[in-house]
């Protein structure tokens, strides 16, 4: 996700599975985590995006997530990632 080069992606459809939206929900809190966004700001988007199936679990998962045991090249570091 934070490489340049091609890699596979997450692409929603139809038949978007309500497990895939969760893991994606996570994917998502987390990279916000990495912009340095607040949590409220990044549980209000996962709530947004999940509707009445919020996982509070997931919220937690989001909340622990420790951004500097992501190991990344720092060739490829994005300009929003802190």
């Amino acid at each position: 996700m934070l490489s340049p080069s091609p890699s596979p992606s997450i692409h929603q459809s139809s038949d978007f599975s309500l497990f895939l939206q969760h893991r994606t929900g996570c994917l998502v809190g987390c990279l916000r985590k990495m912009q340095n966004r607040s949590l409220t700001s990044i549980f209000d988007e996962y709530q947004r995006f999940l509707g009445p199936s919020i996982r509070l679990l997931d919220q937690q998962f989001i909340e622990l997530f420790d951004h500097a045991s992501v190991g990344y090249s720092k060739l490829y570091k994005p300009s929003w990632c802190s």
